[in-house]
């Protein structure tokens, strides 16, 4: 949950803030206060734990991030049956990637997924996120890919202007 803080009963609580006791008909007595309470007598669940709201715990300093989520399309297809040009492929991704990501100001690098052709890459603002992906997109167009990926992800031309569209793999970002 976005902006959302949970902490166990057991914890402190700071000047002001208030416990309020979620009963079997789920009401709270702190419900405006978007403080819930468990572990008590009356509580909803033996586990239940206390849930504080952004207003509570000031979230508004917690700065915005947006997550992209990088893929290959087929790329688990691609890397069975081609495991070596799989890890070329790998290679010319996350490089393609970190040298994107050394242009834009506010985005990095978080993890790649295994060798699945896979990864996630975290920014300060959507906009650059959407440049991000876009970017890796159209440079990946002319990346010397193995002659596998070329084959698992035809090139493709405007019928009209025959102008490049797509040459190797194909990704799916979302964010």
């Amino acid at each position: 949950m976005e902006g959302v803080r949970e902490e166990s009963s057991s914890m402190s609580r700071g000047a002001g803030e208030k416990e309020g006791i979620v009963s079997q008909g789920g009401r709270s007595g702190d419900a405006e206060e978007g403080v819930v309470s468990g572990g008590k007598e009356g509580a909803v669940g033996s586990n239940a734990r206390q849930i504080h709201a952004p207003e509570v715990i000031g979230a508004e300093s917690y700065p915005l991030v947006t997550m992209v989520f990088v893929m290959a399309d087929e790329g688990k297809q691609y890397v069975a049956k081609h495991r070596r040009d799989a890890e070329l492929v790998n290679a010319e991704l996350v490089s393609l990637m970190l040298n994107i990501l050394l242009q834009e100001e506010d985005g990095y690098f978080v993890k790649e997924q295994d060798g699945d052709l896979k990864y996630m890459v975290a920014f300060n603002n959507p906009a650059t996120a959407l440049s991000f992906a876009m970017a890796l997109q159209e440079c990946a167009m002319y990346v010397s890919w193995p002659k596998s990926a070329l084959l698992q992800w035809p090139t493709s031309r405007d019928s009209v202007t025959a102008q490049l569209l797509f040459r190797g793999p194909r990704y799916e970002a979302d964010a």
